[in-house]
């Protein structure tokens, strides 16, 4: 054989093994680590609160919860001053319906509703198919509540 075919052997087999070295075994050895590990008990984020502790806490939080009777009418309060556009628009609306306009004269009131294509007049005063009470009427929609779920929808 030639000397030069037999350098380039020799070089060629000392490259694979380098390659195989660092693939293999390169990094594989366990160091000892120079950090010691020390375990702590990690101290309570919050204390046990004493007796005082708590009474100061309810006195400080303390509601007062309103009893209701079940069998009496509650009385909903509704401040129809602070409903304008923005909070309409934010309530959940009423899809059968479509708010078509609203008429105020000297002896009748009516509001027009359109529902699958036919407009219906109703007075504010009606509950619409015995589910829906208007509580207030707008230029632009109406508010009403579901008797059955107590939800408050609009119609626009």
């Amino acid at each position: 054989m030639n000397k030069r075919i037999v350098f380039l052997l020799i070089i060629l087999i000392g490259v694979w093994g380098a390659a195989i070295y660092f693939l293999f075994f390169y990094g594989k050895t366990t160091k000892p680590s120079t950090i010691a590990q020390t375990y702590q008990q990690i101290p309570p984020l919050r204390r046990r609160l004493g007796p005082e502790d708590l009474k100061n806490i309810s006195q400080k939080y303390q509601q007062t919860v309103q009893s209701v009777n079940p069998f009496e009418p509650y009385l909903l309060n509704f401040d129809k001053e602070r409903l304008n556009v923005d909070m309409l628009s934010l309530i959940e609306p009423l899809t059968d319906y479509r708010f078509v306009g609203y008429a105020k004269g000297e002896n009748e009131r009516f509001v027009l509703l359109s529902i699958q294509g036919q407009i219906l007049k109703r007075s504010p005063d009606d509950v619409l198919d015995g589910r829906y009470l208007i509580l207030h009427v707008t230029s632009f929609a109406l508010a009403v509540l579901d008797l059955q779920t107590g939800n408050l929808l609009t119609i626009k």
